[in-house]
């Protein structure tokens, strides 16, 4: 029978528990939420962009847990959600034109699942409407977004 390492037994292999803390901390970071609410117009068009929070430095955006919910918001309706740097890091090409919970990682998988992002400086985080048609107004589009920073 083999046996495998993940990439964090690997970088705790041979240090002292006071050197065990990952960078991004992923083995213990503090897990919080931010919660954005974006109301689409009838004018709502595809390279729109929305803009949602400032992450905090050095705090690690974790898109398997984080989810648009919206009622249905017309014809059609896909978002990315990313930043200056990469405007689909976090989620790329959902689709929410059913409405409805949309996990991040549940369109294309997102760069940030594989390799967690962590900024150095206050970064802001947009959502981008990479296609729209017929978009219902006052339709409001809840965006949770879950990070971790250094407990």
């Amino acid at each position: 029978m083999a046996s495998f390492n993940s990439d964090l037994i690997a970088a705790q292999t041979g240090v002292s528990y006071a050197d065990k803390m990952i960078a991004g901390d992923r083995l213990g970071g503090l897990p919080l939420l931010a919660t954005a609410i974006i109301t689409l117009s009838a004018s709502t068009a595809a390279n729109d962009v929305f803009q949602l929070f400032d992450l905090p430095a050095q705090a690690v955006i974790v898109p398997q847990l984080s989810s648009i919910t919206c009622a249905d918001p017309g014809t059609t309706l896909t978002l990315d959600v990313g930043d200056a740097g990469d405007p689909n890091r976090y989620a790329d090409t959902i689709n929410v034109a059913a409405g409805g919970t949309f996990g991040f990682a549940s369109g294309t998988m997102p760069a940030a699942v594989a390799t967690p992002y962590q900024p150095a400086a206050v970064t802001r985080i947009y959502a981008t409407a990479t296609a729209a048609g017929t978009v219902t107004a006052a339709v409001k589009v809840v965006v949770v977004i879950a990070y971790r920073i250094k407990g």
